[in-house]
């Protein structure tokens, strides 16, 4: 198996457990998210600026994982997509530089988290009660910019298998 696969989708829904474990299982190369890391050393609240460092380096770790891993099935713990969609609910607007940097990932198919476990505390987290609206958001993005995707339901392993299934379908034609 092999292709691009980034876990997408509202906060607290699992997407880091579930990228990591899916490149575990498939033997792919992980490609966290890049914010957290950003987020984390920032010593301040972050502004719309901060959004467009952090999709540079989104990019550059994916760009960088892309050309590393050839041949290997790359598991994204979200993409420019996921900034993108931020960026537009936090502050109503997409910059240039988030945009570009969308525009230069390589193609990938979205495994779409649903909103359907518990919502858990991270000090990052900042929408406890609107992730059926985030949700319905992705959905209405990734259909505006016809990206392909599967929405991806439930617990535990049956997550977990309805993502390796999928994998397996879209593989055979990315």
């Amino acid at each position: 198996m092999a292709g691009n696969f980034t876990i997408s989708g509202p906060e607290s829904t699992g997407k880091t457990y579930l990228s990591m474990r899916l490149a575990t299982l498939c033997k792919g190369t992980w490609i966290p998210e890049y914010s957290r890391s950003y987020l984390n050393q920032l010593r301040r609240s972050y502004e719309p600026d901060d959004l467009d460092n952090i999709a540079e380096g989104q990019l550059e770790m994916i760009l960088r994982a892309h050309e590393l891993s050839t041949g290997k099935t790359l598991i994204l713990d979200t993409d420019l997509l996921n900034i993108l969609v931020w960026s537009e609910l936090k502050y109503g607007k997409v910059s240039s530089k988030i945009e570009t940097c969308y525009k230069k990932q390589p193609a990938t198919h979205h495994l779409l988290l649903q909103a359907d476990v518990p919502w858990e505390f991270d000090s990052l987290r900042e929408n406890p009660f609107d992730r059926a609206e985030i949700f319905k958001y992705f959905i209405k993005t990734l259909q505006f910019r016809r990206l392909p995707f599967t929405i991806i339901e439930g617990f535990g392993a049956k997550r977990i298998n309805q993502c390796r299934w999928t994998m397996i379908q879209k593989s055979k034609f990315l």
